[in-house]
């Protein structure tokens, strides 16, 4: 595992975990918990990868 693929993993817990209080501070947190959010954000940068691919 290069240092690339370790920060981004690091960025993506960290970046899950403060979205996951805010939503929890402002009750817009879904049924889902933690669980959720993570999908969520995991969704959004798997995303991101496919356009920065395709936009290349």
């Amino acid at each position: 595992m290069d240092n690339g693929c370790l920060g981004f993993i690091v960025a993506y817990i960290i970046f899950t975990t403060i979205l996951y209080f805010i939503l929890l501070l402002t009750h817009k947190l879904p049924n889902w918990g933690y669980p959720g959010v993570m999908l969520i954000v995991a969704c959004i940068a798997i995303a991101g990868i496919f356009l920065k691919r395709w936009l290349k």
